[in-house]
């Protein structure tokens, strides 16, 4: 499967193997951000979460 992960839907990536998985992250050509976000700790700057933070890191490298 030649897929962008951008372009797949959840039962998609269930069926994907891990090598299908990192082939469609390189076919997204950066447009892919992972964070983890841990609801039980504060944020560091008022209404603003950590995927949003993190999501604007990722905009530099475009």
């Amino acid at each position: 499967m030649k897929k962008r992960l951008i372009s797949t839907n959840a039962s998609d990536i269930k069926t994907m193997t891990a090598q299908e998985i990192k082939q469609s992250i390189k076919a997204s050509e950066g447009r892919v951000v992972l964070t983890e976000v841990i609801a039980q700790k504060d944020t560091y700057i008022a209404d603003v979460t950590g995927a949003e933070v993190a999501f604007i890191f990722g905009l530099k490298n475009m």
